[in-house]
Formats: structure tokens, C-alpha cells, sequence
């Protein structure tokens, strides 16, 4: 008896630690409507060389997201739009505060191509980085940790690492992303799978003027910087789709404006209004949050 009593406890604690892989993905159906709430903080410091101040905002919204076609590799074409926008901003100098209080019935819609991964690959027809964003808490406010290309359980890990060229000019930003999937856990009565994403992104870009605007004395920018973050996602991996995401960010960011020399500025007397020549360097640093619930 205690035999059996041994074999089928070690039987039992075999099962308990063979959990099962399986895939976590997004698969998105055309025509389909997906709607959450949206919570966004961030408290930055900035330093525009004339003027030091702290920048602080909170945000909350209604998001749907609408798909509006997927191709052959499941990237999905969705457009993003946001409802009921309440938007608090305040920022401080030496001198004065102000302080906005608005809210907003619509925002302007975003189109997005998100993969099945949950990177945003584009926004509005420009080729973007998932949470590199120059410091505010991804390109979209639609964040999501970076899922794994081959099925996995609780506990395996995986790294993603990328190079995202600057859609302007030069340079690049170099991303490194690892998640781990951390467990399994019920939320509004799905079980889903719990997935952590951190990740650091190295920018070095170099924004040159286009013809057009040289003629018009449009400055390039140089940008460099750091961006971190810490993304926990719940993951329905029977319907593969995305129940809920925490965003923490934080970003040490560098602008350095360049008027070219000689190249005047349109004003009424033909005149340049800037002085040719370097103008910064511009820096904001601090740390941002993004919650996205279902509606």
C-alpha cells in the first residue's frame, strides 16, 4: 500500500512540472473590434537650454482597435482609435506653472501594422520599433510584451534583438528585447498566459532636411539616447489575443537641433529669423506608465 501510495504521489508531482508548451500568438480576424480602456502617466524632465521644467501628465481613454485586413505572415492593418480622451498636464519653471485640463470627445485615428509577435511594426505608413517611441511609452499607446516564435511553457525564456533604421536621415536604434513567461493565471475568467518583456533600446539618429525643407531652412536633428522598459502582458492563448498589458518606461534622451548655415529662412523681409548654427543639446529624462484593460 504505501508503494502505491508512493508511485502515485511521484506520478502526481511529475505531472505538476510537465507543463504543457504551447503557442502565444496573436491572430486577428478581419472586421474584428477590440476595445479597452487606456491609462497613461509620465513625469519627465526637460531641458530646452532656454528652459528647465518638469513635465508631468496623466491620460485616460476608451481604445478600439478595428482590423482592417491581415496577410499571409498574419501581420494585421488595424486602425487605433480613441474615445472619451481626459488628458491632465502640468509643468513647472522657475517662473510660472500651467497647468491643462482637457478633454476630448475623438482623437485622430492611428493606423497600425501589428505582428503576431505584438510588435508594432508601423505607424501611419512609417516603420517604427515596438516601445521606442524617444521616451513615451510606445508609438501607439497599444504595448504589448514580445511574444515567442515557437511554443513555450511557464518558466522558458527568449531574447529578440533588432535594428530599426531612422525613417528620417541616418543612423538606427538597436533594440533588445527578453521575456520570460512567468505563469499561468485566471483574469475575467480566462486563463491566460502571464508574459514579461523588458527591453532596451539604444537610439542614435541623425534626422537630416529633406530638399524642400533646406529650401525652407528646416533644422536637422541629431537624437541620442536610451530607452527602457518593463511590459507584463496577459495573453488568451486560445484566442489569441490580447486581454491586458502594464507598461513601465523610462528614457534619457539627447536632441541637438542644427540650423544650416546660409540657408535663409522664409520671412516677410527675405531675412533669416534663426542665426545659422548649432542650437541645443535638448535633453528629457524620466518615466512613463501604460495600462491597458478590457472595456
Amino acid at each position: 500500500m504505501r508503494r502505491l501510495a508512493a508511485i502515485a504521489l511521484i506520478a502526481v508531482a511529475c505531472g505538476a512540472l510537465a507543463a504543457h508548451a504551447q503557442t502565444l500568438s496573436l491572430v486577428y480576424a478581419k472586421g474584428a473590434t477590440y476595445h479597452y480602456t487606456l491609462h497613461m502617466t509620465s513625469n519627465l524632465s526637460t531641458d530646452m537650454g532656454m528652459m528647465a521644467a518638469p513635465v508631468k501628465m496623466d491620460m485616460t481613454a476608451k481604445e478600439a482597435v478595428t482590423v482592417n485586413s491581415v496577410d499571409s505572415k498574419g501581420v494585421a492593418d488595424v486602425s487605433l482609435t480613441f474615445s472619451d480622451v481626459h488628458m491632465v498636464m502640468s509643468m513647472t519653471s522657475a517662473n510660472s506653472s500651467t497647468t491643462i485640463n482637457q478633454t476630448q470627445s475623438t482623437f485622430p485615428t492611428i493606423q497600425l501594422q501589428i505582428g503576431p509577435d505584438g510588435r508594432v511594426l508601423s505607424a501611419n505608413g512609417m516603420d517604427v520599433s515596438n516601445e521606442m517611441t524617444l521616451g513615451f511609452g510606445g508609438v501607439s499607446s497599444f504595448v504589448i510584451a514580445v511574444l515567442p516564435d515557437n511554443a513555450v511553457k511557464p518558466g522558458d525564456s527568449w531574447t529578440k534583438s533588432y535594428d530599426q533604421a531612422s525613417p528620417f536621415g541616418s543612423g538606427s536604434t538597436h533594440v533588445t528585447a527578453n521575456s520570460k513567461y512567468l505563469r499561468d493565471e485566471t483574469f475575467h475568467g480566462v486563463k491566460a498566459a502571464v508574459v514579461e518583456t523588458t527591453t532596451s533600446a539604444n537610439i542614435d539618429l541623425t534626422m537630416t532636411p529633406t530638399q524642400q525643407g533646406a529650401g525652407n531652412g528646416f533644422p536637422g536633428t541629431s537624437i541620442k539616447g536610451t530607452w527602457t522598459s518593463d511590459v507584463t502582458s496577459w495573453i488568451d492563448p486560445s484566442a489569441h489575443r490580447l486581454l491586458k498589458s502594464l507598461m513601465k518606461g523610462t528614457n534619457d534622451v539627447t536632441m541637438t537641433v542644427s540650423i544650416p548655415a546660409g540657408i535663409p529662412i522664409n520671412s516677410p523681409n527675405g531675412s533669416p529669423t534663426i542665426p545659422p548654427g548649432a542650437t541645443g543639446p535638448f535633453t528629457m529624462k524620466g518615466t512613463q506608465t501604460l495600462d491597458i484593460e478590457p472595456a
